[in-house]
């Protein structure tokens, strides 16, 4: 997810105009060099900067798509730098980077809550202001590095643990298992790797893992692993499965019948440092044994 910058304001004291400019330093733990919070001259509570929430004062940023709707709404031709945040941005939702860490330039900002329209904004702009900005009038960041910002600096949001997760475990589905490339094992699974699958296998460690792969493609071949759906929650992923094959090789005892298997399955995962640690694949065995003619397992 990316944005870039607009446009970036400043103002020295509280109330004036602000004032767009074509590079500001951003300093950590102050602000906006020049701007009036950074002086401490910005219309504030002493109680509200004394609270945890304080580091929220060192850079605001609003949408300008959220400028447009509202002129678009009310009729009116205000320019982004009138809603008297710091930085104007476009194709970022603001409102999802409340607690999470992004970069805008060479500067890195920590989203602290919502910028919502106060008393002194409307004042300053226009009444029912409040009312048609709400939840879309900005965000409230700390800066964590500092750097200098510029118009144009692009906007990016670091991918996060769960995204990175399922990654792994689309690499491991394609670069592993539907290519049987075993080279890939070292770079997806842990030395230690505890795998139970839903026929009874139960394998510990990297190379045991891999006998039992080299099972399932002398029984199938062509066996091809088809992801549904992921979902990521810290360090574990499910994936919701269907598996295809044809059934050329004895398996668990199961003489080759050189049928189509089709089944369903999950399978869940615990993934550490990019590498998975453990591995549970629940199948609908059921689908299986009618793909094998009605079989049963021994």
């Amino acid at each position: 997810m990316s944005g870039s910058v607009v446009s970036i304001h400043i103002t020295r004291t509280a109330g004036s105009p602000m004032e767009s400019i074509q590079s500001v330093n951003a300093v950590a733990g102050r602000g906006l060099e020049g701007d009036r919070y950074f002086t401490g001259e910005g219309t504030f509570s002493y109680k509200d900067a004394a609270s945890p929430d304080a580091p929220s004062r060192e850079a605001t940023l609003v949408e300008s798509e959220s400028v447009d709707a509202l002129n678009l709404q009310l009729g009116t031709n205000f320019s982004a730098g009138e809603m008297r945040r710091n930085i104007v941005t476009r194709g970022i939702a603001l409102n999802h980077l409340v607690g999470r860490e992004f970069q805008v330039g060479g500067v890195w900002l920590r989203g602290i809550r919502l910028c919502e329209p106060c008393d002194h904004l409307e004042k300053l702009t226009r009444k029912a202001l409040k009312s048609v900005m709400l939840h879309r009038c900005g965000l409230r960041a700390q800066i964590v590095g500092s750097g200098v910002l510029h118009p144009g600096d692009a906007i990016v949001i670091p991918e996060s643990a769960e995204e990175t997760n399922k990654k792994v475990i689309r690499r491991y589905y394609e670069g592993l298992w539907n290519a049987w490339n075993f080279d890939k094992a070292a770079e997806l699974l842990s030395a230690e790797i505890v795998f139970r699958g839903s026929l009874g296998t139960e394998t510990q460690g990297r190379e045991a893992f891999c006998e039992y792969m080299r099972e399932m493609r002398r029984a199938f071949p062509d066996f091809l692993n088809s992801i549904v759906d992921l979902i990521a929650e810290g360090d574990e992923v499910v994936a919701r499965l269907e598996y295809t094959g044809t059934h050329s090789g004895e398996l668990f005892g199961i003489a080759p019948t050189g049928r189509q298997i089709t089944y369903q399955g999950a399978a869940f995962f615990q993934i550490s440092d990019g590498l998975v640690t453990q591995g549970w694949v629940l199948g609908d065995l059921l689908s299986l044994l009618k793909s094998l003619g009605g079989r049963t397992l021994p």
